[in-house]
């Protein structure tokens, strides 16, 4: 099949190709929204707050703030909360019917938060193109997002939200399906599939009356968007979970958070961005306590042997929290693939994690592969 041929096929399958939630990574336990009434209504994505979750907003005053679920959309993968706060800071809903291709747009977010911090994150790119499948919506947009970003606000050059962040295509799917690797082929849900749906819902929302220059652009960004954390409550981790106190539940996102990285980190090119996710010492797989040095040596030489990693999280259970001793632990179930030109490796595979969390960010002190199923080519 020539490149053109496989192109074709790409934009053919390309809504099969994607994954929803593939920027939370599955999990649902951090994403991004944006705040858009004076009164605390915020915009995310419906995968980002699973069934049964206790959701916590957090506001760049520093401030966490429980929030309540207005209405959702597994279809459309849109969600609205509420948080008890008053605010001037929030984004006017534009309208992406207007948009044109190769217009620039504004994506904001909080990608990979327990490695990198919760620092609010930007990145800028084009329209590439307004998708119609079947009657659902997107806009194609080339701005690099990565986990975390879900939920988080797409502006248009004066400031409007033209569209939420919600997907990006699969790599595994597009090399399974295609043969070839996608390049920044992002997606976001329409601001006029957003409008409709609020006002479907009776949530009252603002259009952009003048047009914003980039510092205030900026500055409203800063203050509009939010990180959202939704702590797991699995049925089976109920009995558990009602033992806990207050403190230790409240831990449970930031280990789920850090079970998530600690996989996905290993698609960085930067081994310190990895290694970042790491104690001093480790109880490294079957090879002992291990510092930094024997770590890094281990994770280039991974690199060297596959250049090229692919790593998609299925999900995340067993998530436990000891708040005497500062210990969580988590199982985290994924697929990857790795590929050295015609060579390859790929499967499914869990491992088990205990962090300490004594520190501002959760590091892994033990880690544990339970169970891979893979495949060599």
């Amino acid at each position: 099949m020539t490149l053109s041929q496989k192109m074709k096929q790409l934009a053919i399958c390309i809504f099969l190709a994607f994954v929803l939630g593939a920027l939370t990574s599955h999990a649902g336990s951090f994403g991004s929204g944006f705040i858009i009434s004076d009164s605390g209504h915020i915009v995310t994505c419906d995968h980002c707050v699973p069934d049964g979750s206790r959701i916590a907003v957090l506001t760049q005053d520093g401030l966490s703030h429980e929030a309540t679920v207005v209405f959702r959309n597994a279809g459309l993968d849109i969600a609205c909360l509420k948080i008890d706060k008053v605010t001037k800071s929030y984004f006017t809903i534009g309208d992406s019917t207007t948009a044109k291709i190769l217009d620039q747009i504004y994506v904001f977010g909080f990608p990979l938060p327990s490695a990198i911090g919760s620092e609010l994150s930007a990145s800028q790119g084009s329209l590439n193109a307004i998708r119609n499948n079947g009657g659902l919506h997107l806009l194609q947009i080339d701005a690099p997002v990565n986990p975390g970003n879900s939920g988080g606000p797409v502006l248009n050059s004066t400031g409007a939200v033209v569209g939420v962040a919600v997907s990006k295509l699969d790599p595994m799917k597009a090399i399974d399906q295609l043969g070839i690797i996608p390049e920044r082929i992002n997606f976001a849900v329409p601001s006029s599939v957003l409008r409709a749906e609020l006002q479907r819902n009776g949530v009252t929302f603002t259009s952009p009356s003048t047009p914003r220059d980039f510092e205030s652009l900026r500055v409203l960004a800063s203050s509009a968007t939010v990180q959202v954390i939704a702590a797991p409550s699995r049925p089976a981790d109920k009995a558990a979970d009602s033992s806990l106190s207050q403190d230790e539940r409240s831990l449970l996102p930031s280990i789920t958070q850090a079970a998530i990285e600690y996989v996905l980190l290993g698609n960085s090119i930067d081994i310190e961005a990895e290694l970042s996710i790491y104690a001093p010492k480790v109880d490294y797989y079957d090879k002992g306590l291990r510092d930094f040095g024997f770590i890094r040596d281990d994770l280039s030489a991974l690199r060297k042997r596959w250049p090229e990693r692919y790593y998609v999280i299925t999900s995340v259970d067993q998530v436990g929290v000891d708040a005497d001793k500062a210990l969580g632990t988590a199982t985290v179930h994924f697929r990857f693939a790795l590929f050295n030109g015609e060579k390859f490796y790929r499967g499914d595979a869990n491992t088990f994690l205990v962090f300490d969390l004594s520190t501002k960010q959760p590091k892994a002190i033990l880690v544990r592969e339970h169970k891979t199923r893979k495949k060599k080519g």
